[in-house]
């Protein structure tokens, strides 16, 4: 890679540039850019083949015992230097790159290059299916770099014979097809493919193309009846709202099934899209304990909060320990009200119990909503006009510690000052 032959800027070679591209922390944005900078300069038509081998690159037997030999000396080498006689930039010299190395220094190019790599996009196509899952981790980076000129390669790439392939087709074929009924004709079949992973993440592709109800909803209603991917299409005919009521009735059927994850997003989506219908149904699953409760229940305080306060409440006193915790979670969201300050006092007054604390910061954070310019503590005392927590809170430019003039407030109120103090702690933890 380092022969004389390889394109340059500025007298170094473009895998000197590729590299320091690498190299470069996400913070080293100038020397990104630079490398980057370099490498469109260089041009595509120069950098292309280049690149290409970089991504090809294989380890062999040879490379691998130079690499494992190159390490063990550079840790040797590294514990014998003095910081006077070596510097790590000399010891990188040493270093024996892997395949890996190379192929994602080759990435790096693409990157830097994006639609003007389109020449080599057929060629990257012939390689999606070789390799391991790194290797095609980035070659599909250097297609997603070409853009919209990868777009036949993509579209191929949607019947590879690797499962792993048609998954990535299916999310990237979304950012090279501009039209959304294309798009969904496109990945139709692959809701009849062999692999359940592949059918699973074209019914969440699907779910995402709410700009069109009247296409995708009836290709989601399809896979309701595909046991392993049902309870994936029922969560995606959420994101569509009124525009899939005439999901209502399978989904319905779907909530009695004795799948239960399908029956638990089937009743979330119910939740969601048709509230007051989906109320008995939520009664029945709730009564029986089914598995998926405490997010069904998220759903219905989100569209119906009060309808579902008393439930959450009820199980704020379970014994068991999730329950209550996952009940807490839900009540925290809740703004002030009777009920769910009584709830919070009594927990924050429980010393056995482990939400004590949270419920503690619950009311106190209420109570400072509600009271800006006042402090927690009963019978405040006051110094030169201010209030004990008027002067708490004056600090210096850096925020570390009070002013003089508030810490000399606070000795001067002396044991009034104390009092207040200790009994804020034992109020409120």
């Amino acid at each position: 890679m380092l022969c004389p032959r390889q394109p340059r800027y500025h007298g170094r070679t473009l895998t000197y540039w590729l590299q320091q591209s690498f190299a470069a922390a996400g913070n080293e944005t100038q020397r990104i850019e630079e490398a980057q900078s370099a490498i469109r300069a260089i041009g595509a038509k120069k950098a292309l083949p280049t690149l290409l081998s970089l991504v090809k690159a294989k380890d062999d037997p040879v490379s691998l015992w130079l690499i494992e030999r190159t390490q063990k000396y550079r840790k040797r080498f590294l514990s014998w230097r003095t910081s006077e006689q070596y510097s790590l930039g000399d010891m990188e010299k040493t270093e024996w790159h892997s395949a890996i190395d190379f192929q994602w220094y080759g990435e790096r190019g693409f990157e830097a290059l994006g639609t003007n790599a389109a020449p080599a996009a057929e060629e990257l196509g012939k390689l999606l299916d070789q390799g391991d899952r790194l290797h095609l981790l980035i070659i599909s980076r250097c297609l997603e770099a070409v853009g919209k000129p990868a777009e036949p390669v993509v579209c191929q790439a949607l019947t590879n014979q690797s499962a792993a392939v048609r998954q990535w087709a299916i999310g990237q074929a979304a950012s090279v097809t501009d039209d959304v009924g294309v798009y969904l004709a496109r990945i139709k079949p692959r809701l009849q493919d062999s692999s359940s992973a592949v059918r699973i993440t074209t019914v969440e592709a699907i779910g995402y193309q709410t700009s069109a109800p009247e296409l995708a909803v009836p290709l989601l209603l399809d896979a309701l009846k595909d046991e392993p991917v049902s309870a994936h299409a029922a969560s995606a005919l959420a994101n569509f709202g009124t525009n899939a009521l005439v999901a209502v009735p399978p989904l319905t059927n779907l909530v009695e099934s004795k799948n239960e994850s399908a029956a638990s997003a089937a009743l979330r989506t119910l939740i969601l899209i048709a509230p007051q219908r989906s109320l008995p149904l939520f009664t029945n699953f709730f009564a029986h304990e089914k598995p998926g409760i405490t997010d069904t229940l998220r759903a219905l305080a989100g569209v119906m909060p009060d309808e579902a306060l008393p439930i959450i409440l009820h199980r704020l006193q379970s014994p068991d320990p999730g329950t209550q915790s996952a009940a807490f979670g839900l009540l925290r969201h809740y703004p002030a009200m009777p009920q769910v300050d009584s709830a919070m006092q009594a927990i924050a007054l429980d010393s056995s119990s482990e939400l004590a604390p949270a419920a503690k910061d619950y009311l106190t954070d209420e109570y400072e909503t509600n009271h800006p310019d006042a402090f927690l503590f009963p019978d405040e005392p006051s110094y030169a006009g201010k209030r004990l927590g008027e002067w708490l809170v004056m600090r210096t430019e850096s925020g570390d510690q009070m002013t003089d003039a508030a810490t000399n407030a606070i000795i001067q109120m002396g044991t009034n000052a104390f009092t207040a103090l200790f009994n804020s702690l034992l109020n409120y933890g």
